[in-house]
């Protein structure tokens, strides 16, 4: 009888403990559970937190599209079950990378918070992508040819292409007649309105079925600062003249002026025979050009420089390019008839209305021109973002 009390006495203990250790593995089952629970809530105001933050930096980027010059801040704004504060940060104007805007963005969901920092840029227009690009037109004829070369390379002679880089382009026609020749393309966005004559060259493609090409307009507002703040009176050396009316600068015959660097603003252009208006060495000028561009035969403009150290951005009608005449130029003038002269070398770069080359001309594109920006679209593109 005693042994079977003892029996029953050890059974007992045993069932206790086994019930201390499922007891115990159920708190521990429970604790676990509870902290999968508190870690998968966690996780996901962390995540919630991120999105509250991105969607403050895109309100930000949106409302930056809108006004390029916009700087403000969103604070403690609802959104989801969080909030979100942006702050919109332009760069110092003393620095290089000055256009670049800092967007910074923080996220709170409960206890969860996220901070997002996105860099922002303008879009920049980069207009010189062509030998010759006329809006209404583009007329070659008599032995009048295209090339290429790059000056960030070297000189023209030593880099020379005469058989692509030449591209010409327009909007209307393109006729070339008389042994015309392009190293390069030839497109339009005018159907049918390619001609080229047997005798005639296009190295390229000759296509008229391409989007149109938009050729933007000069602000007015970059021809007002230029004339509010410009360096005709300081920046311009040697033999020269300013007429009626002011300022319009004239080059009499066989003078030679300098521009150093700086920009300028000018009425009209005149150079007469045998005259040469020159960059100085190792500088860089920006004319804005508000009337007429003349040049008399055998005169110069920037010769063996580089031309985007002379660009000239104009809102006039008429250029006129006389015979043997020589220039290293980008010019870009959204409503300039342009009139090359007989054996005229034309380095650089010509975005017009229209362009008549009749003569045995030729124009060498610099490909340096085609990473040189003017401007911008309006548009800002997100370049970079990370998570802090």
């Amino acid at each position: 009888m005693k042994q079977l009390q003892s029996s029953n006495g050890g059974a007992l203990l045993i069932t206790l403990g086994l019930m201390l250790i499922l007891t115990i593995a159920a708190i521990m089952a429970v604790n676990t559970a509870q902290t999968d629970i508190d870690l998968s809530f966690n996780q996901l105001n962390g995540d919630l937190a991120f999105y509250v933050a991105e969607a403050g930096l895109k309100r930000a980027f949106v409302d930056l599209n809108a006004d390029n010059d916009l700087d403000t801040a969103y604070s403690q704004v609802s959104f989801e079950r969080g909030f979100y504060s942006t702050i919109i940060i332009h760069g110092d104007t003393a620095q290089p990378m000055y256009d670049t805007v800092t967007i910074r963005s923080a996220g709170s969901v409960e206890d969860a918070n996220a901070n997002i920092t996105a860099l922002v840029v303008p879009e920049l227009i980069y207009p010189f992508q062509f030998a010759m690009f006329g809006e209404d037109g583009i007329n070659m004829v008599n032995n009048t040819c295209t090339d290429s070369y790059n000056s960030d390379s070297g000189t023209y002679a030593t880099t020379v292409d005469t058989l692509t880089g030449g591209d010409i382009a327009s909007n209307g026609t393109i006729f070339l007649d008389q042994s015309a020749y392009v190293a390069g393309d030839a497109t339009t966005s005018d159907a049918g309105g390619i001609t080229v004559c047997a005798t005639c060259t296009v190295i390229g493609v000759t296509d008229d079925s391409i989007d149109p090409y938009v050729l933007d307009s000069i602000p007015q507002s970059d021809f007002d600062d230029a004339a509010a703040d410009n360096d005709n009176m300081t920046g311009i050396t040697g033999d020269f003249a300013w007429t009626a009316p002011m300022p319009s600068l004239i080059l009499g015959t066989s003078d030679t002026a300098y521009l150093h660097t700086g920009v300028y603003y000018l009425k009209d252009i005149t150079l007469t025979a045998n005259s040469c208006l020159m960059v100085a060495p190792g500088e860089s000028a920006v004319i804005y050009l508000d009337g007429t561009l003349t040049l008399e035969n055998n005169t110069s403009v920037n010769p063996t420089e580089d031309p985007a150290d002379c660009m000239i951005f104009s809102d006039g009608q008429i250029v006129s390019v006389g015979n043997d005449t020589e220039l290293y130029v980008a010019f870009y003038g959204p409503d300039a008839d342009v009139d090359l002269g007989q054996s005229c070398d034309w380095y650089g770069s010509i975005i017009a209305e229209s362009i008549d080359a009749l003569n045995t001309g030729s124009i060498h594109y610099d490909m340096a021109l085609a990473e040189v920006p003017y401007g911008t679209t309006g548009k800002m593109l997100m370049i970079a973002w990370q998570e802090n």
